[in-house]
């Protein structure tokens, strides 16, 4: 990810924006829950955006898709290149589907909906894609959580627009299914969709996007190729549990922690070694703990 000299944007690469976000401000009683986001999302890129829980990522991925007026900022998504047909599809973090159709009468809707031509062909593809064939009779309510996550998110991808906004999408998949889902993902990137994937998995988000953008108290705390942020901000931690209390040492060095952290004595109980990654850029940015990133 780049950056927008003109307006300090986070952008990646030089194409023309699917989505470009500018000064994005919401408050709601007083919380400030977004405050001047700026952001570009570009075709063929997936761009992941991650936070603590409140950081704000629901509130922007819903004023980006135009669920939520934010109070003030500019919002500008360009336009389909096929006539008729949305330029947006959102898989929002709450499960939407109509409890009362079967998942085929769903997603058949949904992508009436979307404007979506040859919809017959474009359902069986992504039938076989996502692997629904066994659910599409059933209705919603017969589902597990994961498997209505799966047909919710299903119902976005149908539609296959120019940009695509997830939050949450894998939430409750099992790993196989979680796998599939981030093929699909990958599949319409290279095919030059525009992808802002709001995600509290970490190791999800590092090795399915190509940028971040890092959120906390609405507001960018970090920004860029995934890469090159871990290089600047991931190095290795060491988590020391000494009489119930968790110690962090940065660094990789176990024996030297250790010794730092008992000089002045007490029971150690565990040693929790973190190599450098998503997670600890996430940790050392936000001040979270390992756990508390697991909780969260």
């Amino acid at each position: 990810m780049s950056v927008d000299d003109e307006s300090g944007a986070a952008a990646l690469g030089s194409s023309r924006p699917a989505a470009r976000i500018r000064g994005l401000r919401k408050v709601y009683g007083g919380v400030v829950a977004l405050h001047g986001l700026d952001l570009d999302v570009v075709p063929g890129s997936v761009v992941g955006l991650i936070g603590p829980n409140g950081a704000g990522k629901t509130t922007a991925v819903r004023c980006i898709a135009g669920l939520l007026k934010p109070d003030s900022g500019e919002v500008s998504i360009a336009p389909s290149s096929t006539p008729g047909k949305s330029p947006v599809a959102i898989a929002a973090q709450e499960i939407e589907l109509y409890p009362g159709l079967p998942v085929e009468m769903n997603l058949t809707f949904f992508s009436e909906l979307s404007g979506v031509a040859d919809a017959e062909r474009v359902l069986a593809e992504l039938t076989e894609e996502l692997e629904l064939g066994p659910l599409l009779g059933k209705l919603p309510k017969d589902l597990s959580i994961g498997q209505q996550r799966l047909v919710h998110v299903a119902a976005a991808l149908v539609a296959t627009p120019e940009l695509l906004l997830l939050d949450e999408p894998t939430a409750a998949l099992d790993v196989g299914a979680r796998e599939t889902l981030l093929a699909a993902v990958a599949r319409r990137r290279a095919a030059g969709v525009a992808v802002l994937l709001s995600s509290h998995q970490l190791q999800e988000v590092e090795t399915t996007c190509d940028s971040i953008v890092m959120i906390n108290h609405g507001e960018v705390i970090a920004a860029g190729n995934v890469d090159d942020l871990i290089g600047e901000h991931g190095g290795g931690r060491i988590e020391l549990t000494v009489d119930g209390k968790v110690e962090v040492v940065d660094g990789d060095d176990v024996a030297a922690a250790i010794d730092q952290v008992m000089a002045t004595g007490g029971r150690l109980e565990a040693v929790n070694v973190i190599k450098p990654s998503l997670e600890t850029v996430f940790m050392s940015l936000t001040g979270m703990r390992s756990t508390d990133v697991e909780a969260s």
